[in-house]
């Protein structure tokens, strides 16, 4: 699956908080499918499994055939988010702290796909994995079909908050 990942730092577009906001304002006023409800739709629900190791599954209802969605990290997918379309979707993931080099290759990861006319795992189709290496993620939405907007961190996270504060940016998807 990772045979066609990119690294994506240099392609995140700035933006402001404002923006940010205005931005999220604005997806969120859009009639737009809970995730949920969206893999409801397609015959599937959304299953994990925590063990020292969080893994994520999506599950076809009828056959109970599961894919395990991808993630490097030891906490698993953060999220699942449709775009304003619902034929596209993106799930994310990231380490908490700068010092990710000492466990792993990146920060975080975006991984997107496409959607088929199809139901249960058959409409799922592997698109690309995105990856992040100054860049914890502490949220992301869909701006339009091809760029989400995230708000992330490269400080470490504690329990009064991040480190540095909160940078925004934009990325296109391919």
């Amino acid at each position: 699956m990772y045979d066609d990942s990119l690294a994506v730092d240099k392609q995140l577009v700035k933006i402001s908080s404002n923006a940010y906001m205005n931005a999220m304002l604005h997806s969120t006023q859009k009639e737009r499918k809970e995730p949920l409800d969206k893999l409801e739709e397609l015959g599937l629900t959304m299953d994990s499994d925590c063990d020292e190791i969080c893994e994520t599954y999506l599950v076809e209802k009828k056959s109970k055939r599961k894919m395990q969605l991808p993630s490097n990290f030891d906490q698993g997918v953060m999220g699942l988010v449709f775009s304003p379309s619902n034929e596209r979707f993106v799930i994310y993931s990231s380490y908490d702290g700068p010092d990710y080099n000492s466990y792993y290759f990146h920060r975080s990861e975006i991984v997107s796909y496409n959607l088929s006319n199809d139901t249960g795992l058959k409409a799922i189709h592997d698109e690309l994995a995105h990856h992040l290496y100054n860049w914890s993620i502490e949220d992301l939405f869909w701006i339009n079909e091809n760029t989400v907007a995230l708000k992330v961190y490269e400080g470490s996270r504690t329990t009064t908050g991040v480190e540095g504060g909160y940078k925004y940016f934009k990325l296109q998807l391919m």
